[in-house]
């Protein structure tokens, strides 16, 4: 356990959990530094380019080229592929395989299937243009062209993109589903119980998450008024479960995402604290008996409640009666009497205990939640979700991996602030919310809603808008993964990763050092060779100011983008993720070679010694400090240490 202190806080531009990468545009400003100028006019809205130039469609000064979209599981076996998309040059291989497996509509091997952006941005754009043409929001159809010309090149270069449910049915359906979540609500009657289910499920079709809070339903204690007793919400849940889990967001691209939220005075409130912990305990059971623990097996896929997240909503008179060691009485949800009476800890330590077991429920403060409610006189706010951005590295047993890929995964083992594994049952998506960023002392970084709880050594878990400078954080301690690498192809990854580039057009492998170094390039040429014997390198390119060495075999550059990207330039070379799964000696391996080329051990007088990496990629930085905490090692960053901004190159002075 780590302390970090002297904490700063600024605001984010608002994420949606979906992978972002700004690309410069040929001729302006990569980054959005101008808004596109609006003026109302009489019939409709007047708009002025900023990226684009009328005539000029934007596609056509994007350089595109052909790849195959390929997505493999964790035994290597082909679970995706879509061959010959069409996709812009500078766009990741990663953001390849997103969009042709997620995005692109049409049944695979029919001439009806997308396989180019141009076609999935186009429908997106032509439909919205059209929507503003219909519904007079241009005031010419030059204002039409200009809005469509301006979106199409903010969406191709990256600078911002729309959630799923936009690219899964604007331009597909008539009548477009475009949010990503919902928060429904239910009555005690069976003609809502089920309409629910059917709303539910037209959601979860179209690609969106859903919230309930089904403390109206009666409990399964109280009488119905045609004799017997109700089922309860417990029941009822159930069966939303088995609708969430047989229907797949967005048709056929990931399972559907919903919370469950239960009043804390409902009287079966323990029941619903309890019931996702009880079925848990039926999986380990099925597993001891044998039965696969893979998260598709039959152990996950026989018991209730995997396809929801639930929460247990509490005001602060209960926290209160937590503190004082008081009890708490639930209520009768028809006439609201008091029904039964727990001690407020008791059931604080059943919510900790089934919390700890199986990662639900979690907890809803609804004093707060109302008290900062931004529109009281819409109603109360009965359900919402705290989220983390979908780039947020999550330390799992397989080693560092990006939140985005663990959504829809039924059970994922993470790292607690213990160095423990725990399971984590439910990870979803849940829309667009504004986020913060938090950035300690030496440098670790976190975006997150306000409300998403921060653990400190001072002042215990605190809502990231309520931390202040001083407070001192736990970092978690990292996981390495299961994923290796020889041990010799780790180092040169390294040192491609330190003094090494790709070209685009060749796909080489360039690595340049010094002429002292050359001892250590000789042995990348030795081990490179052992690779692929039949394409040989033939010793070393000689320079005034250095050695080189270079190759293009397949068999070494199909490894290296696998975990490194270098061929965007220097400022923007990262390790992909990948990378963040090697284990223990791979990751060694691949840190050895990054700072045997822009590694510094250095000593000052009165001090103590220290090891430095120096990089213009700030990406690469923050990946190299999670992987040194894998191993125990807290790293601090400086950036923009010295006075100037610019360095003449080769040696700052021009020569």
């Amino acid at each position: 356990m780590k302390k970090e202190s002297e904490l700063k806080e600024r605001r984010a531009d608002s994420a949606s959990g979906e992978s972002r990468k700004t690309q410069s545009t040929p001729n302006r400003s990569s980054g959005f530094s101008a808004p596109l100028t609006l003026r109302k006019a009489a019939e409709g809205l007047t708009l002025e380019r900023y990226f684009t130039r009328p005539g000029v469609d934007p596609f056509d000064e994007v350089e595109w080229e052909i790849r195959s979209a390929v997505i493999s599981n964790e035994k290597g076996e082909i679970v995706f592929e879509q061959k010959d998309v069409e996709i812009p040059k500078f766009w990741s291989q990663t953001a390849t395989n997103v969009v042709a497996s997620k995005y692109f509509r049409g049944t695979l091997g029919t001439p009806e299937r997308e396989r180019s952006v141009k076609q999935l941005i186009g429908r997106v754009v032509r439909t919205i243009g059209g929507w503003g043409r219909a519904q007079g929001y241009f005031n010419t159809e030059a204002d039409a062209q200009t809005f469509e010309a301006e979106l199409k090149h903010l969406l191709v270069y990256q600078k911002m993109s729309f959630n799923s449910p936009v690219w899964f049915n604007v331009g597909v359906e008539p009548k477009s589903q475009c949010s990503a979540c919902f928060i429904n609500s239910v009555e005690d009657t069976m003609d809502s119980i089920l309409t629910l289910a059917k709303t539910e499920g037209m959601l979860f079709k179209y690609g969106s998450g859903t919230g309930t809070n089904l403390s109206p339903l009666r409990s399964s204690r109280e009488l119905l008024a045609g004799g017997g007793t109700a089922s309860g919400p417990v029941s009822f849940m159930k069966g939303y479960d088995a609708f969430a889990g047989v229907i797949k967001s967005g048709g056929k691209t990931r399972r559907a995402a919903k919370m469950v939220i239960l009043n804390i005075d409902h009287p079966d409130i323990v029941d619903f604290i309890k019931c996702k912990q009880e079925e848990e305990k039926k999986a380990w059971a099925l597993i001891d008996a044998g039965y696969s623990p893979a998260l598709d097996g039959p152990a996950y896929s026989s018991i209730f409640f995997q396809n929801s997240n639930n929460s247990v909503r509490v005001p602060d008179d209960f926290m209160k009666a937590v503190e004082a060691d008081a009890d708490w009485s639930t209520k009768r949800v028809i006439g609201g009497e008091p029904f039964e009476s727990y001690k407020a800890r008791d059931l604080m330590k059943m919510i900790a205990e089934a919390t700890w077991a199986c990662g639900d429920p979690g907890m809803q403060f609804d004093t707060t939640v109302n008290d900062w409610h931004p529109c009281p006189a819409n109603g109360r706010i009965n359900a919402s979700n705290p989220c983390v951005t979908g780039d947020t590295l999550v330390a799992t047993e397989e080693g560092l991996v990006p939140i985005k890929d663990l959504v829809g995964r039924k059970v994922v083992n993470i790292v607690t602030e213990y160095g423990e594994l725990a399971p984590v049952t439910e990870i979803f998506s849940t829309g667009v919310k504004q986020t913060f960023l938090l950035k300690t002392k030496h440098g670790f970084t976190l975006k997150v809603t306000k409300d998403h709880p921060i653990s400190t050594t001072n002042r215990g878990d605190v809502p990231a808008g309520q931390l202040n400078e001083g407070d001192q954080l736990i970092l978690v301690p990292g996981h390495f993964g299961k994923e290796h690498l020889h041990s010799k192809m780790a180092e040169f990854i390294g040192m491609v990763l330190g003094d090494g580039c790709k070209t685009g057009d060749q796909g080489q492998v360039f690595l340049t050092l010094g002429h002292g170094e050359a001892h250590i390039l000789e042995e990348c040429v030795e081990f490179l060779n052992s690779v692929k014997p039949d394409q040989k390198i033939n010793g070393l390119t000689r320079t005034d100011t250095g050695v080189r060495v270079a190759t293009s075999a397949k068999e070494i550059t199909v490894v290296v983008d696998r975990y490194a990207v270098l061929d965007e330039g220097a400022p923007k070379k990262r390790l992909l993720d990948a990378a963040l799964r090697l284990d223990r000696e791979s990751s060694a391996a691949l840190l050895r070679g990054l700072f045997t080329t822009d590694g510094t051990v250095g000593f000052i007088e009165g001090k103590n010694a220290y090891v430095a990496l120096d990089s213009t990629s700030l990406p690469l930085l923050r990946q190299v400090q999670q992987i040194l905490l894998n191993f125990g090692i807290k790293g601090k960053i400086y950036e923009n240490r010295r006075n100037g901004h610019t360095t003449e190159m080769p040696d700052g002075k021009g020569g």
